[in-house]
């Protein structure tokens, strides 16, 4: 490819490729191609000591920067999941885990451990930005008989290993 056009051409004995070979070589392009290309700005773009000609308003980004670009979003969309629906969507596990922090509230109410719930994953939700409404909070966190059912998935955990 030689300014954004493809070419064929066979490698030279000497393995040099000149120019004016690429040129000579570039498959013809139609009209409609040549004025869009006409239209269209270039500037040069650069990763690391390679350059090349990228449109205005690209960007030159590694491939392992990607990947984890990627990933965030996936994990961003992800969250946005667990809170679009009418019900609660939290793993059993998670349940579990809220259990287990749960137990360290002694003496304390149901009440209590549903709003520390909700409070902290406000709280994560708008320390990391990701948008999250108090309906969708309300419908997303679990709920008193929710946690309950962790509780008892909990002590069959426990049970269950023990015996």
């Amino acid at each position: 490819m030689l300014g954004g056009r493809a070419g064929k051409m066979a490698l030279p004995s000497n393995g040099l490729i000149l120019l004016r070979k690429l040129r000579e070589n570039l498959l013809p392009c139609d009209d409609e191609e040549n004025e869009m290309r006409a239209r269209k700005e270039f500037i040069v773009g650069g990763y690391g000591p390679t350059q090349c000609w990228v449109p205005v308003g690209t960007e030159v980004v590694a491939k392992h920067q990607l990947t984890r670009l990627r990933q965030q979003a996936k994990v961003a969309s992800q969250w946005n999941s667990l809170f679009d629906g009418k019900q609660c969507k939290l793993s059993n596990r998670f349940l579990c885990t809220l259990s287990e922090f749960g137990l360290h509230n002694m003496r304390g109410s149901d009440e209590g451990i549903e709003l520390i719930v909700a409070g902290v994953i406000k709280g994560l939700a708008e320390e990391v930005g990701l948008p999250l409404s108090n309906l969708a909070l309300a419908y997303g966190c679990p709920s008193r008989r929710t946690l309950a059912r962790g509780d008892k998935r909990l002590e069959a955990d426990v049970l269950m290993s023990v015996v």
